[in-house]
């Protein structure tokens, strides 16, 4: 596991580092812990050669060139598994943050209670994503052939009259079928985000309190109904 620590603060990133190292030993965890205080060239020289687990992101940066946020971008086009943590003393980045689906968010001064709460659940969803076979599949009827495909490729599915619409990353699939039965079938990484439509969470660009942006293209009205339960499920 690599976890990353970018703040431009020295004192706070030292504070963090350390609180992480206490914390990684109380819970008996060896992860690699790597430490930046600026965009360096050994900065990037780690987002190339190194996959990024949890990441713990400042999102103001005195490099003007770039910020916490569009860091976050960078490293989830890599890993899209990776736990996004802001670190930030503005309140009013909480809603960016969640546009690009942090896993939490920290407000400085942090409270060690709330750093030590939100670190062990990123742990927990970290090694539950890893003991899960990341190629679970389905199997359905099309055009009366059986069809198995991964469930990780696809990227949502949709409710057309009686049928429906299977849309993965290479090709698409419309299928006698309801979405109900369909999604008893599925693991918890597809959300309903409107009546009729589920997406799979790990093909999400971007996603704030009313629109959901898939990577492929594809934006959905997130509805009223659906947003505490979207909001709640998707940093799960």
């Amino acid at each position: 596991m690599n976890i990353l620590i970018l703040d431009d603060d020295k004192l706070n990133l030292e504070i963090n580092y350390t609180c992480i190292k206490e914390l990684c030993q109380k819970y008996k965890l060896n992860p690699k812990i790597f430490k930046f205080k600026e965009i360096n060239s050994d900065f990037k020289l780690l987002l190339k050669n190194e996959v990024i687990d949890i990441a713990f992101l400042d999102i103001d940066l005195s490099n003007g060139n770039t910020n916490g946020l569009r860091i976050a971008q960078q490293i989830t086009s890599k890993n899209k598994y990776c736990l996004i943590i802001f670190i930030t003393s503005h309140g009013e980045y909480a809603l960016d943050a969640f546009d690009i689906l942090s896993f939490g968010f920290l407000q400085k001064p942090l409270n060690p209670e709330k750093f030590e709460k939100l670190f062990v659940k990123a742990i927990v969803h970290y090694q539950g994503l890893y003991k899960k076979s990341p190629d679970e599949s389905i199997t359905f009827t099309h055009n009366r052939d059986k069809i198995t495909i991964s469930q990780s490729s696809i990227v949502y599915l949709e409710k057309i009259n009686q049928q429906v619409k299977i849309v993965t990353k290479a090709e698409e699939f419309l299928i006698y079928d309801t979405l109900k039965n369909i999604k008893e079938r599925l693991t918890d990484n597809f959300l309903e985000v409107t009546n009729g439509i589920l997406v799979n969470k790990y093909e999400i660009l971007l996603a704030n309190r009313t629109t959901v942006r898939m990577k492929t293209g594809e934006v959905f009205f997130l509805s009223r109904s659906q947003r505490k339960n979207f909001s709640n499920k998707i940093s799960k």
